[in-house]
């Protein structure tokens, strides 16, 4: 009996973590990529239907990983031979969020990057929070899958090395009015300094001299 229950503990996690690993419904969306001309920029992130830098939002439910409800999933299609570029972050920043592909590779982090190769012709993938991060209310977080070049067209590999890992939503800025331009700050130089200084002085002497008493 003792060995039975022995048995039973890794066959227990096993089937947990089967029960764990992305498997997307067919209701559950497809991604549809948006080309990079289209990508939205900083107003885009206040559109319920934005596309910043292509980046597409979703909502994790509060407590939705801890009770085993369906958690946000998507599927890409048509990327055997390719590598997949992750992107996510939680909005407002400082949540951590995670991704698990259908081979049950897993990824966490307060802004997720990762590029790897797909795990067949359709990849799913699956985010959820770890054991703190929805504790406490929805977390709601922006994401963007990239698909590499054909291999005959591009190592898949130099096309990772290539890509800007820092475009993320939060990275995008306040645009300026139309026509204007941000006034540069210059640092007083040393000269300058030393005219100011030669100024006062005089200044001070010119009002001894004619009897202008200080307190």
């Amino acid at each position: 009996m003792q060995l039975v229950g022995l048995l039973s503990i890794p066959l227990l996690t096993i089937f947990v973590r089967c029960t764990w690993s992305a498997s997307c419904n067919p209701s559950d969306p497809n991604w549809v990529p948006l080309p990079p001309e289209q990508y939205g920029n900083y107003t885009a992130l206040f559109d319920p239907n934005g596309r910043p830098l292509g980046f597409q939002s979703s909502v994790i439910k509060y407590f939705e990983t801890d009770a085993g409800q369906p958690t946000p999933c998507y599927s890409v299609d048509n990327v055997d031979d390719k590598r997949i570029e992750i992107m996510a972050e939680s909005s407002p920043p400082g949540s951590v969020i995670c991704v698990e592909d259908q081979l049950g590779r897993e990824f966490c982090d307060t802004k997720i990057y990762d590029c790897r190769q797909a795990p067949g012709n359709t990849a799913y993938f699956r985010f959820f929070c770890d054991a703190q991060g929805c504790s406490d209310s929805d977390v709601t977080f922006w994401f963007r899958f990239s698909v590499s070049l054909p291999p005959n067209e591009l190592d898949p590999e130099l096309w990772c090395n290539d890509r800007n890992t820092d475009e993320y939503p939060s990275s995008l800025t306040i645009p300026l009015p139309t026509g204007r331009e941000l006034i540069p700050i210059t640092q007083p130089s040393a000269a300058s300094a030393l005219t100011s200084s030669v100024s006062v002085i005089f200044a001070i002497l010119f009002l001894v001299t004619i009897g202008v008493p200080f307190r």
